[in-house]
């Protein structure tokens, strides 16, 4: 997300809202932007806990799920999304899978924290998105929110494994 100066590539506004979370750790890690008629938005959604609470030497204490400024951000980068009249489409892209059961190969299975019912899908329902693409699986598993119709593409293959997948979607 920066060019070769140390710049972001992303300092333009989505109505009145900075295209990345800046003064918040996200700012170089969370992003948004319009192409054409669809919003595309890129969450980091590693939360760092706390600096005092170790896992073990090196690591400290994280969990997968939106909060604090970095949650205000994307609330209100969807919400300037969708009072734009040539974006059709919002595309939320963030490396864990939150809606079970996904197919997995070669992986840790890690999840959003509180699935559904974590901060992020509640704001992906409130803003009414219409994908949201993860990884970290290593399987492709496509799946709908039954409540709302976020559609949910799991994708993504293990470096190194014999297997590999490869998604082609034709949207209309």
């Amino acid at each position: 997300t920066l060019d070769s100066a140390g710049n972001s590539l992303y300092n333009g506004f989505i109505g009145q809202i900075p295209q990345r979370p800046v003064g918040t750790p996200y700012e170089h890690t969370s992003n948004a932007f319009i192409h054409k008629n669809v919003m595309v938005v890129t969450i980091d959604i590693y939360t760092f806990e706390s600096p005092s609470e170790r896992l073990d030497s090196v690591r400290g204490t994280v969990s997968l799920d939106i909060t604090g400024d970095h949650y205000k951000w994307l609330d209100n980068v969807l919400s300037a999304g969708n009072q734009i009249d040539s974006v059709d489409f919002i595309v939320v892209q963030c490396h864990h899978p939150v809606l079970l059961p996904i197919r997995k190969h070669q992986t840790s299975h890690i999840t959003v924290l509180n699935e559904e019912n974590s901060n992020l899908w509640k704001l992906l329902r409130k803003h009414e998105v219409d994908l949201y693409y993860a990884g970290e699986v290593h399987a492709l598993t496509p799946s709908v929110d039954e409540g709302n119709g976020i559609i949910q593409i799991v994708h993504g293959s293990f470096l190194g494994s014999p297997t590999h997948n490869y998604l082609v979607a034709e949207v209309e």
